[in-house]
């Protein structure tokens, strides 16, 4: 979808029904302003309305335990002096979330600089030790066997749909 392209409405009545799940309070006809934000590597994002105040939907595309989604929350509930959206919902079961809309420029449309990320995710680490103790710690190793064992799964189809399109055919 792209950035700022509206759902349509079945679409949007999935996201109103995952907002729903989150806040029982807010009704789903209350629910407007949809907009799908680009970028999620993890997530699918969605900016939306209610009451006159703006959120972000955030929907994971990859399932992880409860346990780490748990320790997600309380980072997002106690790490008060990060610049992070505030949280207002998140479920422990699927990692679902609503925090508060920001207003900038999407990291999508404004990339950091090198130094500016790495600085960041530092930031980052050194505050889910402080606020989530017991967390699993960042293994980039660990994160690249698990990207390195989806992506090859894929492979193959990828490459096979490469070589089809591109008529291409090996010399002996």
């Amino acid at each position: 979808m792209e950035q700022g392209k509206a759902p349509n409405s079945t679409d949007r009545k999935k996201l109103r029904a995952a907002i729903c799940r989150l806040m029982p309070r807010w009704q789903a006809s209350e629910l407007t302003g949809f907009r799908y934000l680009p970028g999620g590597y993890s997530n699918d994002n969605y900016r939306f309305e209610i009451h006159g105040s703006a959120y972000v939907l955030r929907l994971p595309l990859a399932n992880r335990e409860p346990a780490e989604w748990q320790t997600e929350r309380v980072f997002y509930e106690t790490a008060r002096t990060l610049h992070i959206p505030a949280l207002v919902a998140m479920s422990d079961r699927d990692g679902t979330m609503i925090t508060r809309w920001v207003a900038g420029e999407l990291l999508v449309d404004a990339a950091p600089t090198d130094a500016q990320l790495v600085a960041h995710t530092q930031q980052l680490h050194r505050a889910l030790a402080t606020h989530a103790p017991g967390s699993r710690a960042y293994d980039p190793v660990a994160l690249a066997r698990r990207q390195v064992a989806t992506a090859s799964k894929a492979a193959p189809r990828v490459v096979s749909a490469a070589i089809q399109s591109a008529k291409w055919r090996p010399s002996e």
